[in-house]
């Protein structure tokens, strides 16, 4: 359950950061208070998963795709596969 429950956090804060972001903030910029929003609320994603879109003035999309492993028991795990996009 935290693996889905970080998911939907994840996914509200891709939302908001899309709507608040400046059309003339840089895409550097975006990725900056998008890591300060997800430490905050305590999420971890691998910058590489994560891919920010923003053509000239026009608005921003951010996309992120990324794996969970989650041990069950013994050597038995479940892969989780997560992928959002704000809009």
């Amino acid at each position: 359950m935290p693996s889905y429950y970080d998911y939907w956090s994840l996914k509200n804060i891709v939302s908001q950061q899309e709507q608040q972001s400046a059309p003339d903030e840089s895409a550097a910029q975006i990725r900056r208070d998008l890591d300060a929003r997800l430490e905050v609320a305590m999420i971890h994603i691998p910058q590489k998963d994560i891919q920010i879109e923003k053509a000239g003035v026009g608005p921003v999309l951010i996309t992120v795709s990324y794996d969970k492993i989650v041990p069950l028991v013994g050597n038995v795990s479940l892969l989780l596969h997560f992928d959002t996009a704000g809009h």
